[in-house]
């Protein structure tokens, strides 16, 4: 399916987070960040998706750590 969306001009994403995404768990220490973005690139390889829609709505951490 993934396929044929791209072959019909579609950009096909991975979306993570939300209104009720929890990010405090992920940016709380280096590893769960690397860890995170590892998941990510795995599974945007896996399927091979065109990138990722990433909703961070309600964090505790700076944006800049973010980015």
């Amino acid at each position: 399916m993934i396929t044929k969306w791209q072959s019909a001009g579609k950009k096909v994403l991975i979306s993570v987070g939300g209104q009720n995404g929890v990010w405090d768990y992920i940016f709380v220490a280096d590893q769960n960040e690397v860890n995170f973005i590892k998941a990510v690139v795995d599974v945007i390889a896996k399927y091979n998706l065109d990138g990722i829609d990433l909703d961070i709505e309600d964090y505790k951490t700076p944006p800049a750590k973010v980015i």
